[in-house]
């Protein structure tokens, strides 16, 4: 049995399939699922991150993978299920992205704070924000949660996370400026995922990153377009959402 992996770019896109390796391992008793080198990556970071850490992938080939979207049945099971369904997959299912990188604990104590991060890419900000209602409607939300959190918030950003070669940038400013946090920047998304699993509490947009804190177990709060959470695209188990 052999599976190749591919198409994959962002750091979310990658997760969504992260638990495929360990799965195969399982039914196949051997590791039989490689990771295209066709896979372009928005970040070199995300291929070290997500596979290269992953004791249950074959290796790396030069074969292209197979796709294998139009498998996907969306609306109905959580994301990473659709995702193990479309593989041929039996129960029981998983219902959030994996990692097996060790990650040790910041250099700074994040333990009571929240951090957030209301990044969208340069190029799509715009578009973003329309899916979020222009902005009105996330702006609210972001009030109430800032005025009923217990703990300070600190704004996290780690402008190397890219999208179409165009760096992420946290928003919140821009938003909402009424609300005053430290900034906290990081310098990769290693460090990135070593403060979310470290921090009270992590809220962030519908991104990768969102998917980032599925996976080290953060206790993550996800503002998504409500169209997307009825589809249960990228929807995770242990993620509170808030559709807008």
């Amino acid at each position: 049995m052999k599976l190749i992996l591919d198409r994959w770019q962002g750091l979310g896109d990658n997760l969504q399939v992260s638990t495929i390796p360990r799965r195969y391992f399982e039914k196949y008793g051997e590791k039989c699922v490689w990771v295209s080198d066709a896979n372009k990556y928005n970040s070199e970071e995300v291929r070290s991150l997500v596979w290269e850490s992953n004791p249950y992938i074959a290796g790396f080939t030069d074969e292209p993978g197979t796709n294998i979207t139009h498998k996907l049945k969306y609306r109905q099971k959580s994301w990473i299920e659709t995702w193990e369904r479309a593989y041929d997959l039996l129960e029981p299912y998983n219902h959030r992205p994996e990692l097996f990188v060790n990650l040790p604990s910041p250099q700074f104590n994040v333990s009571e704070r929240v951090l957030i991060d209301i990044s969208f890419s340069v190029s799509s900000y715009k578009k973003n924000i329309c899916e979020y209602k222009t902005g009105d409607a996330m702006r609210k939300v972001l009030l109430d949660l800032y005025s009923q959190s217990p703990d300070p918030f600190i704004t996290v950003t780690n402008n190397k996370i890219l999208y179409n070669n165009n760096a992420f940038v946290n928003f919140l400013n821009d938003l909402v400026p009424e609300i005053k946090t430290e900034t906290l920047e990081v310098n990769n998304i290693l460090e990135y995922a070593q403060y979310l699993k470290a921090c009270r509490r992590f809220i962030c947009t519908h991104s990768g990153c969102h998917a980032l804190g599925s996976a080290v177990g953060s206790e993550t709060l996800c503002l998504i377009p409500k169209h997307y959470y009825d589809l249960r695209y990228f929807v995770f188990d242990n993620v509170q959402y808030i559709s807008i």
